[in-house]
């Protein structure tokens, strides 16, 4: 199985972003989003055809709110 990690920056709380990719599959993990970048990153998902099972917070953000839930919302993916 080959995979692609992609970072994504958000310049205004200097975070990033990290999706997981499986290139066989097109399934992904969007691990820390930011809620100012939710549209960012479903553009992301439409336009490389992914399918966002997860949604990983790997710490409580205090430089940011979490996209987390709006993107789960919007693509079906779950928690964890």
């Amino acid at each position: 199985m080959d995979h692609d990690v992609i970072q994504l920056f958000d310049p205004e709380s200097s975070t990033f972003t990290y999706f997981l990719v499986d290139r066989d599959s097109r399934e992904a993990v969007a691990i820390d989003s930011v809620d100012r970048q939710v549209e960012r990153d479903l553009l992301l998902v439409q336009r490389l055809d992914l399918r966002l099972r997860y949604v990983l917070e790997t710490h409580a953000h205090a430089d940011h709110s979490t996209g987390a839930g709006h993107l789960r919302e919007r693509t079906g993916a779950q928690a964890a």
